[in-house]
């Protein structure tokens, strides 16, 4: 079974709409991971936010163009249902980590955003940041 470490980095399929990026941004009282989809600055509709932006940089090879995080998005993952997904036929593939500095960036931005669920928001805060 997977290790998930916060930060970590996935690239998942999400029918319908193929594959998306995501980050472990907390884990949650649950046991469960909370995982932020991030998209490429090009794909923004009025609909989404810009609350942290993300650019591409030679230690972060998994970013490859000028990114923002859509906490209207975000998704609980288990262990047990990052392994089913990695041993399934559709793409789940780690592809590095952020370090903790822009974690925390993430992790505020989410705590400001107006999409992120409230049940999410309270448990950020608990984490002190």
């Amino acid at each position: 079974m997977p290790r998930i470490d916060l930060g970590d980095v996935y690239l998942i399929d999400s029918p319908p709409n193929g594959n998306h990026f995501y980050v472990a941004m907390m884990r949650l009282n649950n046991g469960s991971y909370l995982f932020v989809n991030y998209s490429t600055v090009q794909d923004f509709t009025p609909d989404e936010e810009l609350q942290f932006t993300i650019s591409p940089s030679p230690n972060l090879p998994f970013i490859n163009r000028e990114s923002y995080f859509v906490y209207g998005r975000a998704r609980e993952i288990s262990e047990s249902k990052l392994d089913e997904l990695i041993n399934s036929p559709c793409i789940c593939e780690k592809k590095g980590a952020f370090p903790p500095s822009i974690l925390e960036k993430i992790q505020l931005a989410g705590l400001v955003s107006r999409s992120l669920k409230n049940k999410y928001k309270s448990q950020l805060r608990d984490l002190n940041l």
